[in-house]
């Protein structure tokens, strides 16, 4: 199935045939993603031809990781273009899981690069948790993007609240097959920038990471201590004299003021131009608009 897309905030084209609802609470607690599963998933998924639909209880991070692996194999070899819901408490930095495991958003996107890499950068991850849209945090300019499009909400939310948003943006979803309708079914009617649950396509989120990226690395004593590594490991590499280091030096030194080029660089591995050259066409976010002057 094809979403359809139109101008919005988000350009959200994403094809997708599969909705995996991975569930990890506590005894006694709301079973909510089951209680998604039951009420709204299952039914509408019955009715749609060739869409797979399960719900996965899970308890510790072996199994997290173990059902992630699963993931990536049906992309592989069943065609699978996944929805990955995630039910589930969160932190800062990651989720906890019913036997009160944290696992950091860090260990999660090998794993979710992985997935989007079988499915041709179709991925949506929907992180039901606390802090679930902070999974940018951990991400560099270098690593293959984790989804296509993330949708979490940044700041806490009741099981309630939570219940309620996902309830509506699976009816609108699966009866409508388009992301921009579902998010804004979503989030009740609010002006976008007032929801609380908030969407994130892959590009977005490499414009974030980027930023963050030449905010960290890009001057000062970070940006000579960055060139002074460069210089070391391909010296060193290369078995060069110091004249040699010294014109190195130089070259390093105009490729790191270029960040132009370094987006651009990094944005071709990120998006996976590089994997899927037809994907040019989905992706517009241009170093001008990501880092405007001023």
């Amino acid at each position: 199935m094809i979403e359809k897309s139109k101008d919005f905030v988000y350009q959200t084209g994403v094809r997708f045939n599969a909705i995996y609802v991975l569930e990890s609470l506590r005894p006694g607690e709301l079973k909510t993603g089951q209680d998604l599963f039951d009420l709204v998933i299952y039914p509408a998924a019955s009715q749609i031809e060739s869409l797979h639909a399960t719900l996965v209880p899970l308890s510790t991070k072996m199994e997290l990781l173990r059902e992630l692996s699963l993931i990536e194999h049906a992309a592989q070899i069943a065609n699978h273009y996944p929805v990955i819901h995630i039910e589930a408490h969160g932190s800062p930095d990651g989720i906890v899981l019913a036997d009160g495991t944290h696992v950091a958003w860090s260990e999660l996107i090998p794993a979710f690069s992985a997935i989007n890499v079988a499915c041709k950068n179709n991925l949506i991850v929907i992180a039901i948790s606390c802090y679930g849209w902070n999974l940018t945090a951990s991400l560099m300019p270098s690593d293959r993007a984790p989804v296509f499009l993330l949708v979490g909400p940044p700041e806490p939310m009741t099981a309630g609240a939570l219940l309620n948003a996902t309830q509506r943006f699976y009816k609108a979803f699966m009866s409508l097959f388009d992301v921009n309708q579902a998010l804004e079914a979503m989030n009740s009617g609010l002006k976008v920038s007032e929801w609380p649950i908030r969407p994130a396509t892959a590009e977005i989120l490499y414009c974030r990471v980027f930023r963050r990226y030449m905010d960290e690395l890009g001057s000062g004593d970070a940006l000579k201590d960055r060139e002074n590594r460069l210089v070391a490991d391909i010296a060193k590499s290369r078995s060069l004299n110091v004249l040699q280091s010294a014109a190195l030096r130089l070259e390093v030194r105009r490729d790191l003021a270029d960040h132009r080029a370094a987006y651009d660089r990094y944005r071709e591995k990120f998006l996976m131009f590089d994997l899927f050259p037809q994907d040019v066409a989905r992706f517009g976010l241009t170093y001008d608009l990501c880092m405007p002057p001023g």
